[in-house]
């Protein structure tokens, strides 16, 4: 299908401009003014692949990360070994990092597989009980956390959702995430900023607790106290999560909102840009 629409809760304050562009009618969720709602687990579209494609820029720039110029040829090999044609958010990330896969998008939490690691799981959905399981199109594997018992994240290629799997090559079953309410594009966006994060110079993990803590929309209540050193990125569409950044300045800002309060990782490579951060938040006095 192709039209307006709006992704989950996006509609709702957090962004509250529509999207234009092809989506699937089963990620129709509900609607809004006649405008469709997405799962926030949901095929992306164009916007949304231009949109991750432009933060991992500013990420592996920020990173002083150089292309190595292998991307196409990589990707063209582990298509034409998998048989299949990656999907084209899949296409837009590896292409973006450019052979740096291993740099960006590498911690002992989650690993990102390389184009050339690429394996395909089945496409054995649970959705609860064993009577609602599902069968859909192969799953491509594209992300590998633990060692001992491996937790892999997949996209199933049919629905291009994102999808939870442990040991998949055990028991090929495939665990949907909608209580992770994002996109495989978010997922990305995320995974970059956190990354970043890490390997800053000046990084710090605050929680958000209290009557800061209380109430919907505190991530983008926090996040508008902090525009003098920052701002927020558009492109990033989870709910209850609000990512900010700087370039100039090199500084990232990711905030989580839970059931109950919050926190907040602040990193920058400039040491007065913390300064300030510490001096907005009441850390630190003058």
């Amino acid at each position: 299908m192709y039209g307006k629409y709006y992704i989950d809760d996006s509609y709702s304050g957090k962004n509250p401009n529509y999207f234009e562009g092809e989506y699937l009618e089963s990620d129709i969720v509900g609607n809004a003014g006649g405008i469709p709602i997405l799962r926030a687990n949901h095929a992306c579209g164009e916007q949304e692949t231009a949109e991750m494609t432009e933060f991992l820029g500013i990420i592996t720039n920020m990173l002083g990360l150089k292309g190595k110029g292998c991307a196409e040829q990589d990707i063209k090999e582990a298509e034409e070994r998998l048989k299949i044609t990656l999907p084209a958010e899949v296409k837009a990330m590896y292409t973006a990092f450019d052979g740096n896969y291993k740099f960006v998008l590498d911690s002992k939490d989650w690993k990102l597989i390389s184009p050339a690691e690429l394996t395909l799981g089945g496409g054995t959905i649970v959705n609860g009980p064993p009577e609602e399981t599902i069968v859909r199109g192969k799953t491509l594997v594209f992300g590998r956390q633990g060692r001992t018992k491996a937790l892999y994240t997949g996209l199933n290629l049919e629905d291009r959702h994102i999808y939870r799997s442990f040991n998949y090559n055990d028991k090929d079953e495939w665990y949907p995430l909608e209580d992770w309410k994002e996109s495989f594009c978010d997922m990305m966006i995320e995974g970059a900023a956190l990354t970043a994060i890490n390997k800053l110079k000046c990084k710090g993990y605050f929680k958000i607790t209290g009557k800061e803590g209380k109430g919907l929309g505190m991530d983008r209540r926090i996040a508008s106290s902090l525009l003098s050193l920052a701002d927020v990125y558009g492109g990033y569409h989870k709910p209850y999560s609000t990512i900010m950044v700087n370039k100039e300045k090199k500084t990232v800002i990711y905030i989580r909102q839970f059931l109950i309060g919050g926190d907040m990782y602040f990193a920058s490579d400039d040491a007065e840009e913390m300064k300030k951060f510490r001096l907005l938040r009441g850390l630190d006095k003058e």
